[in-house]
Formats: structure tokens, C-alpha cells, sequence
């Protein structure tokens, strides 16, 4: 006579359903991503936002001039609320969330900073630079992305130093914009790519007294 091992019984069970969970958690996370480009006089601001549905981060890549300070504001079409701002010191890239506060006001840094600095990368004069935030920081003063996912418009300002100082100074009329926005669109390519391992699990017949 022949038995199935219960043990192997259960592990059948557990892995199974285990599988199945984070099958449907990934078939239920989604990449969002909005982009937005500006410029004058020679100078390109190029900016990237995904935010991932599944762990709510929000990855912020922006490519700017690598010799003078630049930054973007979100949600506005004037030089009030949140905005990310780069300076330097030398060649190291200084990034601030900032909190504008009316035309000729830029404020100061905000006491609680959510930015994390994963790379920063000069080529050609241009500087690239990736962070992470979560959506909702708690912050009062942070823009919070809200309404990603219906596609709606988000207003943009954006400036940069027309006299190329790597400190925040006037911009300078020529050196900054406003009336640009963005909207955020599933990603049909995958931006982070997720490999999943095949499971096999094996039945083998087992003489009863071998049975536990």
C-alpha cells in the first residue's frame, strides 16, 4: 500500500497560494510617468516623474546645466508653493525642497527635507539627477501628487540662472517660464522590470512504513 506524504500535501498548498497573491500584486501595481521639458537661450530643463502605483514612491529625474542653479515648481503658474531646487557648491549638486513664496520670494529650504539623491551624472555640461520621495510625505508643504491616475493636467513653473550663478539669485527675465504642464499616463513599457522564478513541485509515491 501507498500514501502521500501529508507534509508534501501542505507544501503543495502553501506555495500555491502564495503564488497566486503575488501574482495578483503584480498584476495590480502600475508605473505612472509624466515628463516635461523647457528652455531658453541655450539652456534645456528636462524633467521625469514616475510614481509606482504598487509602493507609492515617487522617482523624480531631472536634467539641467550642471554650471548654475535650476528648478522646477509643481501645481502652480507663478512663483508660489512647492518647488525642487538645484544649486551647487563647485561641481556637487545642492537639492532643496523649497516652498516659494510669492514672485521675487523664493523662500527658503524647508525644514523637513523628503528627497533622497540616488545618482547624480555630468556629460557634456548637463547634469542628471535621480530621487525618491514617497507621494504623501505628511509634509503640509509638499505637493502630493493626488490625482495621478486620472490624467489630469499639472501646472509647471520652471527657471534657471540667466547669469549662471551656482547660488539662487534673480533668474533673470529670459530665464524662466510658466503656462507648461504635464500629465501623468500609465507607462505601457515596464520601468522596472520584475522576474519571477517557476515553482515545480513533485508528488512521489512512498511505501507506507516510509510514511511519516
Amino acid at each position: 500500500m501507498y500514501l502521500f506524504s501529508r507534509r508534501c500535501l501542505w507544501v503543495c498548498l502553501v506555495a500555491c497560494i502564495s503564488m497566486t497573491a503575488l501574482s495578483l500584486s503584480a498584476a495590480n501595481a502600475a508605473i505612472y510617468k509624466a515628463t516635461a521639458s523647457a528652455g531658453s537661450g541655450g539652456i534645456d530643463l528636462d524633467l521625469e516623474v514616475l510614481i509606482d502605483s504598487d509602493t507609492d514612491e515617487v522617482t523624480i529625474t531631472m536634467v539641467g546645466p550642471a554650471d548654475r542653479w535650476f528648478s522646477w515648481g509643481f501645481d502652480t503658474n507663478t512663483m508660489r508653493g512647492y518647488s525642487i531646487i538645484t544649486t551647487f557648491s563647485g561641481a556637487t549638486p545642492i537639492i532643496n525642497e523649497q516652498t516659494l513664496v510669492a514672485i521675487g520670494n523664493p523662500g527658503s529650504p524647508q525644514s523637513s527635507q523628503d528627497l533622497t539623491e540616488v545618482s547624480a551624472d555630468v556629460n557634456a555640461g548637463e547634469i542628471t539627477l535621480v530621487l525618491t520621495r514617497p507621494r504623501v510625505t505628511g509634509d503640509a508643504e509638499d505637493f502630493d501628487f493626488a490625482d495621478y491616475q486620472s490624467g489630469g493636467d499639472i501646472d509647471m513653473v520652471w527657471a534657471y540662472s540667466g547669469s549662471g550663478s551656482q547660488t539662487l539669485v534673480y533668474h533673470q527675465a529670459q530665464a524662466r517660464g510658466k503656462n507648461l504642464s504635464m500629465q501623468f499616463r500609465e507607462n505601457s513599457v515596464p520601468v522596472r522590470k520584475q522576474s519571477w522564478g517557476l515553482l515545480k513541485l513533485e508528488f512521489q509515491e512512498v511505501p507506507a512504513e516510509e510514511a511519516p
